[in-house]
């Protein structure tokens, strides 16, 4: 058929792959445990809008040991604990990590957990409040909060495990993980962002004494990096697939020449 003969059409690919970079956080926003009955409200699968409603409180009865370790590439990492009361409360640790920029890439995480140990990771390029927004406010007449979902739940099973996306969502900054232990203690061994970007290097320098120019060369650089991808998408936020609208990819290319 015609459209097998196009797809056999096959040629050597003229720029190089992508690399992936195993980046380290560079700093720890905040610690603190959160209730879980604030957002029981939602379904364990509406992961964005449980960590987003969920009162979020510095740490009391829920334990964080070795938070800063995970700055550390060697991968000591930290322990943490659920506080699971017999009359039924429960308050689960989180972390807020920074990686210095927005970064297109993959969250990953290597932790040792006992067997149901339920992990939930929200990410984002942004601060609110304080706080990580996982996802956009939506426009109830034409979104659904899973429309921009940034945030994922996983269940570990027993010793240590590696988790991580298939391919980057969005750009991300800020990592917010919080660990459901039931009381039992689990160990974060690293939080990484696996950085996707084409393999370049920075040539040229730019600094004044003014510090706002200073910061708009920096940002300028860190966009080049931003859409460094391997096909025409929306932008480093949406999508970041293929966007293919009548209109908008003729204003792309014109953007690209």
């Amino acid at each position: 058929s015609q459209a097998t003969a196009f797809v056999q059409c096959l040629e050597p690919r003229p720029t190089p792959q992508l690399r992936e970079r195993a980046l380290s956080p560079v700093a720890i926003v905040r610690t603190g445990e959160q209730d879980p009955a604030t957002a029981v409200r939602f379904g364990e699968l509406d992961i964005a809008q449980r960590l987003w409603h969920g009162v979020c409180g510095p740490l009391e009865q829920a334990s964080i040991v070795g938070a800063e370790r995970l700055l550390d590439e060697r991968g000591a990492g930290a322990e943490l604990t659920s506080h699971a009361a017999p009359d039924g409360t429960v308050r689960d640790p989180f972390l807020i990590l920074d990686f210095g920029r927005p970064v297109i890439g993959m969250p990953e995480i290597v932790l040792e957990a006992p067997a149901g140990t339920v992990v939930e990771i929200g990410y984002a390029e942004k601060l609110v409040d304080g706080r990580v927004p996982f996802c956009e406010v939506p426009d109830e007449a034409r979104h659904s909060w899973n429309d921009w979902l940034h945030a994922d739940r996983y269940v570990a099973g027993e010793g240590v495990q590696t988790w991580r996306l298939f391919e980057p969502r969005t750009a991300t900054r800020y990592l917010h993980v919080v660990f459901r232990t039931g009381g039992k203690p689990a160990r974060l061994r690293a939080a990484r962002l696996i950085a996707q970007e084409y393999p370049v290097e920075e040539r040229g320098r730019f600094e004044c004494s003014d510090p706002t120019l200073n910061t708009l060369w920096r940002a300028a650089v860190d966009t080049v990096y931003l859409a460094m991808e391997d096909v025409l998408s929306c932008d480093s936020v949406r999508e970041r697939s293929y966007y293919f609208l009548a209109g908008e990819l003729e204003q792309h290319h014109q953007t690209i020449y």
